[in-house]
């Protein structure tokens, strides 16, 4: 697999991160814990070292520097699913520590894939949404009722990455 390859699906990984860094941010259990805060920090700080890249389009580079975070994130999954207990157990908490175990998880075998060996098999590594799949599950909401820049598909061009907001200070915000 190449690295543009790997990349739409690395995204739906972070973006799974995302998601779970989003909801544990504004846990009042999480933001009173000096040590559990730390785990929505290093999911923020994860997904925007490499967004740089992605918007450049330097898959390279983007590979290289997620890479790079993949043991801190995986060490990180590790300690909030051996801590969060302790700061709540809610189910919430505990959904929350099996999804960011599980995208940990499929980061590594994505980033495992990507390899000048053509024997790696990627036809279990298609993205959750795609045009393929879409005709034959039921989905709650039709496919073409979604709008198209929240259906993510093979193409880099088609993939979100977390909105930023107005006020950032981060290059992508301005208006030049």
């Amino acid at each position: 697999m190449s690295n543009s390859e790997a990349v739409p699906l690395l995204n739906e990984c972070l973006a799974h991160l995302w998601m779970i860094r989003t909801y544990l941010k504004h846990q009042e259990e999480v933001q009173n814990d000096e040590e559990m805060i730390e785990v929505p920090r290093l999911l923020y700080d994860s997904i925007r070292a490499v967004e740089p890249s992605f918007l450049k389009g330097d898959f390279d580079t983007y590979v290289r520097r997620l890479r790079g975070k993949v043991g801190k994130l995986k060490k990180n999954a590790e300690f909030f699913a051996r801590e969060y207990k302790r700061v709540s157990a809610h189910t919430n908490y505990e959904m929350a520590s099996i999804s960011y175990t599980a995208a940990v998880r499929r980061i590594e075998e994505i980033l495992a894939m990507i390899s000048d060996n053509p024997t790696h098999n990627v036809d279990n590594l298609t993205p959750i949404i795609d045009d393929q799949s879409s005709k034959n599950v039921d989905h709650p909401i039709p496919i073409a009722d979604i709008p198209s820049s929240l259906n993510v598909g093979h193409s880099s061009s088609d993939v979100m990455t977390p909105p930023l907001s107005e006020s950032s200070d981060h290059p992508a915000s301005s208006n030049s």
